[in-house]
């Protein structure tokens, strides 16, 4: 399910990928967690309430086929990577890049997250899933909000949920 995009992207930035899902919720969702480094993962679920640099809530419901898309940029807004990934059926993705995502996020550069694809019927109903309002309300993941996500023993973030109804 996770491929890697041409050339390489953030931590999770792969190729644009299209799968056929259902949009079908699971019963639970298990928390997505990066599997090697230059990953960037979360979740897509439903039926629960958004929990901030947490693992989804108990009540969550994973909503496989959704797509979303990860893309780096520099510290002078210039593109730099991007890619997707599809969730499965318990909502989780991973976008994989490679080491330009680290140290571009580091040195000032930013990665957009964004679910560019749901299945028939959800809309997103978080529009910064892991910063609720105030001074860092927004859906680049800059340095700051990448190292307080960061995955230990990996150079990868994880908890980057997105809502949907």
């Amino acid at each position: 399910m996770r491929k890697a995009a041409s050339g390489a992207l953030l931590t999770g930035l792969a190729t644009a990928m299209v799968f056929a899902g259902t949009g079908i919720a699971s019963a639970a969702v298990v928390n997505s967690v990066p599997s090697a480094d230059y990953q960037v993962c979360g979740n897509v679920y439903e039926n629960a309430g958004w929990v901030k640099n947490a693992p989804p809530p108990g009540d969550a419901q994973g909503v496989k086929g959704a797509e979303v898309t990860a893309t780096l940029y520099d510290s002078g807004d210039a593109f730099v990577l991007s890619g997707s990934d599809t969730t499965d059926s318990d909502g989780a993705y991973c976008v994989e890049g490679d080491e330009t995502l680290v140290n571009t996020v580091t040195s000032g550069g930013y990665v957009v997250l964004e679910v560019t694809s749901l299945p028939a019927g959800y809309t997103v109903t978080s529009d910064n899933p892991w910063e609720p309002g105030g001074l860092f309300s927004s859906t680049h993941v800059g340095a700051v909000t990448f190292l307080a996500h960061k995955y230990s023993g990996l150079d990868s973030a994880y908890q980057f949920h997105f809502t949907v109804s």
